[in-house]
């Protein structure tokens, strides 16, 4: 289990009790990353935008769960990942 910095844990927490906020944060933390890893494996900017923004949609639509998900990071990756 990788330990996710306390900042990042309060991010979390609060955008699982639906802090709209938070979850922005979240997202500009993550999307250049992803975007960047994406790009590589799809060649498409338009499908990496795609599966970045489809990665979110689910991420806010369970929201609640987002506060028992202990590295972020590789949580969101892999979905990312399988939405290829």
């Amino acid at each position: 289990m990788e330990l996710i910095p306390r900042s990042e844990q309060m991010l979390l927490q609060r955008a699982a009790e639906g802090d709209q906020g938070s979850f922005a944060e979240l997202f500009r933390a993550y999307k250049d990353k992803l975007y960047g890893i994406l790009l590589k494996m799809t060649d498409s900017a338009e499908l990496t935008e795609d599966i970045i923004q489809d990665v979110f949609l689910r991420l806010w639509r369970k929201r609640e769960e987002l506060a028992t998900i202990d590295n972020f990071g590789g949580y969101v990756f892999r979905m990312a990942q399988y939405r290829r």
